[in-house]
């Protein structure tokens, strides 16, 4: 069913582009804007920027830009009029509803999974309430989480049957293909199904704006032939390499306190949650990638990795230390004592205890070196020296001088070694590291690039017709004015009179054409271009100046069309009076342009007139 126009203006002025975008980005005011780390690619430095004066964004990092609209589009990957529910669901402004993934808005890939994981995602949380659900509840009570935790973290429970899923995704009409690719169901030989999550206290897994995107089941019972925890496969809407268990339900106070602590698995996530630490969020017993790295980075740069005891926890420690460091993150460690992972710590001691261990938690090098010493790897000269090379490889990774030099000092403290020893083996070490990375970057062709092309049109000109369109966008009751100056046609740069156009289209009709109606009216690219030009304070001239120019450029080239037409006809011993007279009369208007004095006196209250539209 279609979104009436009405409906989605109406969101539009509802919503607030910061306040939705701040759920993904944690935004800092600089300025009139604000600014943070791009969740579209990779970056150490912001260069993300959010308008909430013209409800736009645009990253000057990978030229991602558009409106609040174009923002979800983006970061969910999911269609337009998605986005737009998506949206209106925020803030409570109810839409026609599709029935099902073939109606409506939710006709692609992307939007037919995530409809099947909500509808299945509710499927799992009522179960836990029938009777035969009760085993799960009782589960959850015996391991001290709450009803509300259970709220919170939509846990639920998938029946001890083999069609129970199968029987009701075939009464509301899901595609039974999808939820095989969804991992759901599993396909018989006969092309009928069964259910893949069977028994199993299941733990939705969700996307930073709280859809569910897949799920996590663990056994209630033990099968040696099955695994204890059951994982959907990756599919179109989910990574399991890009994701954090609990950053929608944690990601407001991660913001707040400016930290974020790790754990491994679900319950470990949910129990600390449930002491008061909801700055949690879980690995889900996966290796740290890069990505979970940049994922962490828009919300905090400052880490607490919690992890058990045993090697496994300890080994886990130092790569996904190591890796956090080498992406510019502050790293400390916490390892739980007795053996305990933090669920039974937190249980057994309460939360001023696991406070403590907070408060305790040891920097990356304090920590390794802790860790060298208790298993007896710090005796030997060899141990030392393997180890000395073991940190030095790490912090030759990081991309940050000044922490590079700290951490430096502490191994100099640790290691008892001289400061030339370890600053000569530093840059030995180094040297090998920026090579490697090198062959990594330089010997692989990036086929996204093309050559620059030299632009045609001059760079006074482009910066004026920026400015120009600029003013237009900001002040829309300034267009009719400079149309009565300048025809869209006098805009030499294609990207900025096509916009133009769309300009003066919508001022003929008597529409409006602010901002946001403008990026309505275009596709994606134009948007960024749009946003960017909006965001960029670089163009900052007097807007007479820039008509004058462009007027002075329009007849300049219209000379110079003179110049070689008089020379053809020359050739061709034709009479060229006519041209002559044409010549001396464009002669003399450049030169008034150029010699003008007063600069061009226009209000910046709407016109209807189009003088000199059609020259």
């Amino acid at each position: 069913m279609r979104i009436p126009q009405q409906k989605i203006d109406q969101i539009k002025q509802t919503a607030d582009i910061v306040d939705v975008v701040s759920q993904y980005v944690n935004l800092k005011l600089r300025g009139k804007n604000y600014v943070g780390l791009c969740p579209f690619h990779q970056e150490k430095t912001p260069s993300f920027t959010v308008s909430p004066d013209k409800q736009i964004f645009y990253c000057f990092g990978c030229q991602t830009g558009g409106d609040v609209f174009s923002f979800i589009k983006a970061h969910e990957k999911i269609s337009y009029p998605e986005a737009i529910r998506m949206i209106a669901e925020r803030y409570h402004i109810d839409l026609p509803r599709f029935q099902s993934p073939e109606d409506g808005a939710a006709n692609t890939q992307y939007d037919e999974l995530f409809y099947i994981h909500k509808i299945i995602g509710e499927f799992f949380r009522n179960q836990i309430t029938e009777p035969h659900g009760r085993i799960a509840s009782e589960y959850l009570k015996h391991r001290g989480f709450s009803d509300a935790m259970a709220e919170t973290f939509q846990i639920g429970y998938a029946p001890d049957r083999w069609d129970a899923l199968t029987q009701f995704a075939q009464a509301q009409s899901l595609n039974m293909e999808s939820l095989q690719k969804a991992g759901l169901v599993m396909p018989r030989g006969d092309g009928s199904f069964y259910d893949r999550f069977r028994h199993r206290l299941i733990f939705p897994i969700v996307n930073p704006s709280g859809r569910v995107i897949a799920f996590g089941g663990r056994q209630m019972r033990d099968e040696p032939e099955s695994p204890k925890y059951l994982n959907s496969p990756e599919t179109l809407i989910y990574h399991k390499s890009k994701v954090l268990y609990g950053l929608y339900q944690a990601r407001e106070e991660i913001i707040r306190k400016d930290m974020i602590l790790i754990v491994e698995g679900y319950a470990d996530c949910i129990s600390l949650f449930q002491y008061g630490f909801r700055n949690v969020c879980a690995s889900s017993g996966t290796a740290f990638t890069a990505d979970q790295c940049n994922l962490i980075r828009r919300y905090t740069s400052n880490i607490t990795l919690i992890f058990d005891s045993d090697n496994a926890g300890i080994k886990a420690a130092e790569r996904g230390g190591a890796l956090l460091l080498e992406n510019g993150l502050n790293v400390k460690i916490v390892v739980i004592p007795d053996q305990k992972d933090p669920d039974g710590y937190i249980r057994k001691y309460g939360a001023d205890a696991f406070d403590g261990l907070l408060k305790k938690a040891a920097d990356y090098i304090v920590f390794r070196v802790q860790t060298y010493i208790r298993q007896n790897e710090f005796q030997t000269v060899h141990d030392r020296s393997h180890a000395a090379r073991e940190l030095l490889t790490v912090i030759a990774g990081m991309n940050d001088r000044i922490r590079q030099d700290l951490y430096l000092q502490e191994m100099i403290h640790h290691f008892g070694l001289s400061e030339k020893v370890i600053r000569d083996e530093f840059k030995k070490i180094s040297r090998k590291t920026q090579i490697r990375n090198t062959v990594k970057t330089e010997d692989v062709p990036d086929l996204q690039k093309t050559p620059k092309k030299k632009p045609e049109v001059p760079e006074q000109i482009l910066r004026a017709e920026r400015h120009l369109l600029r003013r237009m966008l900001e002040e829309p009751g300034t267009a009719g004015n400079l149309f009565t100056y300048l025809a869209p046609a006098d805009f030499q740069v294609d990207g900025i009179r096509y916009v133009v156009e769309i300009i003066a289209d919508r001022f003929r009709q008597g529409l409006p054409a602010s901002v946001n109606d403008i990026l309505d009216d275009v596709d994606e690219l134009v948007q960024k271009s749009i946003t960017r030009l909006l965001l960029d304070d670089r163009d900052d001239y007097p807007w007479n100046e820039c008509v004058l120019m462009i007027q002075q450029n329009k007849l300049q080239k219209k000379m110079d069309e003179l110049r070689y037409t008089m020379k053809v006809a020359e050739q061709q011993r034709e009479d060229i009076q006519h041209y002559q007279l044409l010549w001396n009369e464009g002669l003399k208007n450049l030169q008034d342009l150029r010699g003008k004095k007063e600069l061009l006196k226009i209000n910046i209250e709407p016109v209807h007139i189009y003088k000199n539209y059609n020259q």
